[in-house]
């Protein structure tokens, strides 16, 4: 039967053999296949948003990460953690550098089986000998002919400016703003310190755009109290008795 495996149980009742014929979905028809867990503190936009930073820097490029300002709370750590969760496996070694199909990469960790293969929090983790150099980058070559994104797709992936933020965080980088809804969400799923940084980071936003009213309206203040005269002053030239020019004041003129 396509799509399906066919699971017979046998059972006996009242002395008569009964076979009861059931399906199980194959792994790749299961619901689940994308469920990739959350690392505590990340909602499922920032997760969004990684991977968008992951397909168009590449893995492990983490400072060009930060440096894009999508993710201003999240530290390497921090992303370092969702992205084995993303990729379905521990270690990132094998992809490091690379832009690749996420969703294709944990799809097929997702099928692996058998007794060297062990799961925590819905990715394999490491079990055998670490990786050699040589061994590293074959993998490496190879996950990039499988898995790798061509170069205008990389070109095509636009970071959300929207959710980079209209404030400046200490050292000039963008601050994610959201608002006090988006902060206390039931979804988003901040810690409480989390919570304290969106909350400085907001009112730093505030304030900044209250100063910059206020400017304005200085500005047109000062504007008012110095307007421009629209007057020319009228002067008559003349050449004294020695040949040289004088001008002598006539009047003021308004100018229409």
């Amino acid at each position: 039967m396509s799509g399906v495996q066919q699971n017979r149980a046998m059972s006996k009742n009242a002395g008569n053999q009964q076979i009861v014929v059931g399906t199980v979905p194959k792994i790749a028809d299961s619901k689940s296949l994308h469920n990739y867990t959350l690392s505590p503190g990340w909602t499922k936009e920032e997760v969004e948003i990684l991977k968008i930073c992951l397909m168009k820097f590449g893995i492990g490029r983490w400072k060009k990460i930060i440096k894009c300002g999508c993710l201003p709370s999240k530290t390497i750590s921090q992303m370092n953690l969702q992205t084995q969760r993303l990729l379905g496996q521990q270690s990132l070694a094998e992809f490091m550098g690379l832009h690749v199909h996420l969703d294709r990469v944990f799809n097929d960790n997702l099928k692996k089986v058998g007794p060297q293969v062990i799961r925590k929090n819905n990715f394999i983790i490491n079990t055998g000998d670490n990786q050699t150099a040589i061994e590293r980058d074959a993998r490496i070559k190879l996950n990039k002919q499988k898995y790798g994104l061509k170069a205008d797709e990389i070109k095509a992936l636009k970071l959300p400016k929207s959710l980079a933020g209209n404030g400046k965080a200490k050292g000039g980088k963008d601050s994610l703003i959201l608002s006090i809804d988006q902060i206390f969400s039931a979804k988003s799923n901040f810690s409480v310190i989390e919570k304290i940084q969106h909350l400085q980071r907001l009112q730093g936003a505030l304030e900044t755009k209250l100063s910059a009213i206020e400017r304005r309206r200085l500005k047109k203040e000062e504007q008012k109290k110095y307007r421009a005269i629209k007057q020319s002053i009228i002067v008559q030239r003349q050449v004294n008795l020695e040949g040289k020019e004088e001008y002598e004041f006539v009047g003021i003129s308004n100018i229409a």
